[in-house]
């Protein structure tokens, strides 16, 4: 993995703004860096020798941005990036992957937290395990939604508590921060936090240590944060319901992730994807794939996910078009959607019954005159009638 790239000496600003662009940037003046493991740009080459042997990964020497993004991009291979990245994203997008792998080269330094934006649905939790698989496997992935807890029982999960700290604190509990140590931490729905929390774990960010509940002792820990909200914080921040300076601390880099409107083009990736956690096949056909198009799907990929489990449990692997994915379906007034039901319930039985009056009747609890007149309005006129 392509670690961040040290600039040693004097390189204007535009310079710099080209390699950001392309790859993580810790500026870092000459006699000052901290090089083991790391690619270092340079404009003079008379140290070479000296970088490497204090552990440089790589060393460039040039005056011209271009040349130095070709050279790096040749010697890592950025292919090493893309494809296990996209083994967790599935799209056909290469601006939205380039724009993820670009997360992933951030994500690798785990002094810079990570802040993932999106509206519900759209795979940011599934995004943050990604970035933590590629990463760290071999260390805890500790997930948290805030949305789960009140405020009281929040700051117990986060900072854990000492038996006796307070009413019903019957026993010593290990909390979210401690257990998260050495690995990532994943904070889901970070704009639910109160303010006070806020300050409170802004000074665990900066700091590396916190106090259980109830306890005099620091605990030390050190974990890659990984933030997720669909809020708009910097709204929030004018509304005083979030502080400017924890925001600028959570998003070290953030990645606004794209609903699943705005990618219909990688429903069938998806689709393919959804299929290999499941042993039966589903078959979909065209016109099925043009509903799944031209839907909306307001709770994004959560919703696609869910869709196809249930698709999963009918009777038919064949998908046809799917009339339940019909738009503003709640927008419709009563009558229509009655007249809608009462139309998809006789048909149903009267294909059940082979169109027989008594046999559908009987069947809805409707008298004959009932039949025949939903018979003209919903099936039309030239049917052929089995009296029976």
């Amino acid at each position: 993995m392509l670690n961040e790239i040290i600039i040693l000496g004097e390189y204007g600003s535009s310079f710099k703004d080209a390699l950001s662009r392309h790859f993580p940037l810790q500026f870092l003046e000459e006699g000052n860096a901290e090089v083991k493991g790391k690619v270092v740009v340079m404009e003079e080459a008379h140290e070479i020798a000296l970088l490497y042997q204090l552990g440089a990964k790589a060393v460039y020497c040039s005056s011209h941005p271009e040349a130095i993004i070709s050279e790096i991009k040749s010697h890592f291979n950025e292919e090493s990036l893309s494809k296990p990245l996209s083994q967790y994203l599935q799209t056909k997008d290469s601006e939205y992957l380039a724009r993820a792998e670009r997360c992933l080269q951030f994500a690798n330094n785990p002094q810079v937290p990570i802040l993932l934006l999106g509206e519900s649905g759209c795979g940011k939790t599934h995004f943050a395990k990604a970035l933590h698989t590629l990463l760290r496997p071999e260390t805890p992935f500790v997930a948290l939604n805030l949305l789960e807890f009140s405020r009281g029982t929040l700051e117990s999960a986060l900072f854990g508590h000492k038996k006796g700290a307070f009413t019903g604190a019957t026993s010593e509990r290990e909390g979210i921060l401690a257990r998260a140590n050495g690995g990532t931490l994943f904070l889901d729905e970070i704009g639910a936090l109160s303010l006070d929390l806020q300050r409170k774990l802004l000074k665990v960010i900066e700091e590396k240590c916190f106090y259980p509940l109830g306890s005099q002792k620091p605990v030390q820990v050190d974990f890659h944060l990984v933030s997720a909200t669909c809020d708009d914080l910097k709204k929030k921040i004018e509304e005083e319901k979030f502080r400017a300076d924890f925001y600028y601390r959570l998003s070290g880099h953030h990645f606004l992730m794209k609903p699943l409107r705005e990618r219909t083009h990688d429903i069938e990736l998806l689709l393919k994807s959804f299929q290999r956690s499941y042993s039966r096949h589903l078959h979909f056909t065209e016109e099925a794939l043009a509903s799944f198009r031209r839907y909306s799907w307001p709770g994004n990929v959560r919703e696609l996910s869910h869709l196809f489990h249930k698709l999963q449990c009918q009777r038919s692997s064949v998908i046809h078009e799917l009339t339940e994915l019909k738009e503003d379906t709640l927008k419709k007034t009563l009558p229509e959607m009655i007249s809608e039901l009462e139309s998809a319930v006789f048909k149903r039985e009267f294909e059940l019954h082979q169109g027989k009056p008594n046999k559908v009747c009987q069947g809805l609890g409707i008298s004959k005159s009932v039949f025949y007149r939903l018979q003209e309005q919903i099936m039309g006129a030239g049917l052929t009638m089995i009296n029976c």
